[in-house]
């Protein structure tokens, strides 16, 4: 596979997107004011039951995330799409906004660069380059991660940008790696102090795609930037690709287990269990809501209050998450550089 690169026009209307030398995409950026179509305060349902003040959303890029440029293997398929059932995939990929643009040609992998996908990809920046979030509740946002993908926007220096008007809040990111983030994005990236990179694993990738994602994971931390890993589980991958599951193994033996935020793989019929079990902190959706909406424990199916079973289907759910999308690593990280300078 091979990497992108994404950068501005001279004038900084377009995204340009490059594999090597060759100019793949040019696609315009829309100034708009604060609308909850692409900024989200409170979060999406889910993030919102992150405490009172839930965890905020920042969709500057949406609807794409270029995975059909790599050449990677299984790059012609969304991330966890199952053979024979249409409605399967990414998160991005089974949306109610990208179910009913199906016909119409709508594909994560595709969109933005694919004719007649180029308007279901956007890209969007503040007007009167307004970055200032403080009358916002949240200390934590989301970027980019719920449609698209975070290393696009490292890369063209977003992330950064609402980071450094924002020192008092936190921004967290989900990478895939397609797009490789200059040096000097990523040291910009470490010098905000408040941007946690997420890189995405999991063994239902191509090992071509899965090892790109390591090496990048090494590579923001050679440049001190806070890494977490977000492992996407499902035993059924793991059976069919064991090879991919012990490179997954292996490479989790390097980091500390609060860096691991499992995410067991889930569509809208329900959640597949946890089976890494590694992070102190839980795994992500390790507790949900069900059709009553009380707590339940994701995994026994259980509700938490009386033990009872759920009743209906059952949402995940950030009620008491210790993980803050890799906020509090971010945390701990810096806590430990501060005792190690001082000593």
């Amino acid at each position: 596979m091979r990497q992108l690169t994404a950068t501005w026009s001279a004038d900084g209307t377009h995204a340009l997107i490059h594999r090597g030398e060759e100019l793949l995409v040019s696609h315009p950026v829309t100034l708009s004011r604060r609308t909850h179509s692409w900024l989200k305060p409170s979060g999406n349902r889910k993030l919102e039951t992150f405490g009172p003040a839930g965890i905020g959303v920042l969709n500057t890029a949406r609807n794409g995330c270029m995975r059909g440029l790599v050449g990677c293997e299984k790059g012609e398929k969304a991330c966890y799409a199952e053979d024979g059932i249409l409605q399967s995939g990414c998160f991005a990929q089974t949306t109610a906004f990208a179910m009913i643009r199906w016909n119409s040609g709508f594909d994560i992998t595709s969109n933005g660069y694919k004719p007649g996908t180029e308007d279901f990809f956007s890209l969007t920046l503040p007007k009167d380059d307004d970055y200032d979030l403080s009358m916002y509740r949240p200390r934590v946002f989301r970027c980019d991660s719920e449609s698209s993908t975070s290393c696009l926007t490292l890369s063209l220096g977003t992330v950064q940008k609402w980071a450094a008007s924002n020192p008092n809040k936190i921004f967290s990111t989900v990478c895939s790696g397609y797009f490789r983030v200059p040096a000097a994005r990523l040291r910009e990236a470490a010098a905000c102090g408040n941007i946690v990179a997420g890189i995405s694993l999991s063994s239902w990738v191509g090992l071509d795609d899965l090892r790109n994602r390591i090496a990048e994971a090494r590579r923001y931390q050679k440049y001190d930037v806070p890494v977490v890993l977000w492992v996407a589980t499902n035993q059924q991958w793991s059976d069919d690709n064991p090879e991919g599951w012990r490179i997954i193994e292996r490479e989790l033996r390097r980091y500390d287990p609060r860096q691991v935020i499992e995410v067991p793989y889930h569509t809208r019929a329900g959640h597949t269990q946890h089976i890494l079990n590694l992070n102190p902190w839980g795994g992500c959706c390790q507790v949900g809501v069900d059709a009553c909406g009380r707590q339940v424990d994701m995994n026994s199916g259980l509700r938490r209050d009386d033990g009872s079973l759920a009743e209906g289907k059952t949402s995940g759910a950030c009620f008491g998450c210790k993980n803050a999308c890799g906020a509090s690593w971010l945390k701990v990280s810096q806590r430990e550089v501060a005792v190690r300078i001082a000593s």
